[in-house]
């Protein structure tokens, strides 16, 4: 074939064609977005669920040496001074912004302000406190953090966390707040991570 005839018979894509090809890559840039966007979200949800049982083996190390050197009973009976009679659990727990704070007012070692900063949140104070020594990315502590203690033994039971969402309510000795984050699929959805033993 000469090359007058290969010039002739090259015609190239017709408009149908490029509009399928179009919408073939749509398609596929679509699938693989929302393939990207549930996987980040995933690793979300992992990495809160990997944090609250960093946190509670933290609290659990804390205790641990509190019971060892007997101060376990003042320790418990000074956070339960907030709570009402008869609860059973009592929480430390933090808020999202509640750590850079805590660091910033620590660092300046202006007394008055820490304690005053402490007396408004003493269950952040709390918390940090639990945690502190035992947590080597204090970034971790830069988000929504509840641990609940048992009020009798002292010991942890449940740690909820999550970066995304502020979900306790201390106002309410029922939580049900926390009750809701009991279910799977409401804390995947929320991104907030738990982690209890039981």
């Amino acid at each position: 074939m000469s090359c007058e005839k290969l010039l002739q018979s090259n015609k190239g894509f017709t408009l149908a064609e490029i509009c399928v090809v179009f919408v073939l890559i749509s398609v596929l840039a679509s699938i693989t977005t929302f393939s990207l966007m549930a996987w980040s979200h995933e690793s979300q949800f992992d990495k809160a669920e990997q944090n609250a049982e960093l946190i509670y083996m933290a609290v659990k190390n804390k205790i641990a040496m509190y019971k060892a050197n007997g101060t376990i009973d003042e320790v418990i009976a000074d956070i339960s001074k907030a709570y009402t009679e008869g609860q059973t659990s009592i929480y430390i727990c933090c808020k999202k912004e509640d750590y850079k704070t805590y660091k910033k007012l620590k660092e300046s070692r202006n007394q008055d302000e820490y304690q005053a900063w402490a007396a408004i949140n003493p269950w952040a104070e709390a918390l940090f406190d639990f945690v502190g020594k035992y947590i080597y990315d204090k970034t971790v502590l830069n988000a929504y953090v509840l641990a609940e203690l048992d009020k009798e033994t002292g010991n942890v039971l449940k740690v909820y966390y999550s970066d995304r969402t502020d979900f306790y309510n201390l106002s309410n000795s029922s939580n049900p707040i926390l009750n809701e984050y009991k279910d799977y699929d409401n804390r995947y959805d929320k991104v907030v991570g738990f982690y209890s033993p039981e």
